[in-house]
């Protein structure tokens, strides 16, 4: 009986983990065990998470892991948004909110800072097509012809034509059959010449 007892207790405390009902900001159910909000945690039986689409993160641990009915939450942060995400509010990791850029528009990868960001750039083979700073322009994709991703500026960009250059190769006769030509050309000279001196 008190064998019983023990063993029930056990299983008790190896499922006494609960995953929270929100994971931490940034992060997403993910990863070689993903993790489900809400849902029972094993002793010793960690379960992942990933960050969400748009998130720089670094390299620290990602599972959430129970012990004697303590759940660890992953000790991996948020860093910022990664490239072609702006920072649209927060200032910390806890409240930072990366959002993608609009189309056409890009932005470098950064830390999350104190203050919001924009998306500043126009994508390769966009051009911009109206505005004059990084807070008012637009960007076009090019019909024809290429431009490389570019800093909104003071002016209007274009797309470059590819230019076209044409080689023409020379050609080398080195056929026997074309050099035994040509001496027999020679040697026909020659011997009209001769027999005009004859005569």
């Amino acid at each position: 009986m008190l064998i019983v007892v023990a063993m029930a207790f056990a299983n008790r405390a190896r499922a006494a983990c609960t995953v929270p009902d929100a994971f931490v900001n940034g992060f997403v159910s993910g990863g070689t065990a993903a993790c489900t909000l809400k849902a029972a945690l094993p002793d010793a039986t960690p379960c992942t998470v990933a960050a969400e689409t748009g998130y720089a993160v670094d390299a620290a641990s990602t599972k959430y892991s129970c012990l004697t009915g303590t759940v660890t939450p992953p000790a991996a942060v948020i860093t910022g948004c990664l490239a072609n995400y702006y920072q649209e509010s927060g200032a910390t990791a806890a409240d930072l909110k990366c959002t993608v850029c609009p189309a056409g528009k890009t932005i470098a990868a950064a830390d999350v800072g104190s203050a919001v960001t924009v998306c500043d750039m126009c994508k390769a083979n966009f051009f911009q097509a109206s505005g004059t700073s990084k807070a008012a322009f637009t960007c076009t994709e090019c019909t024809s012809g290429t431009i490389g991703s570019a800093v909104a500026g003071g002016a209007v960009t274009v797309c470059t034509a590819a230019s076209s250059t044409t080689k023409v190769a020379s050609v080398a006769s080195t056929s026997p059959k074309t050099s035994l030509w040509g001496k027999h050309i020679v040697l026909g000279v020659v011997i009209f010449a001769l027999a005009a001196y004859e005569f």
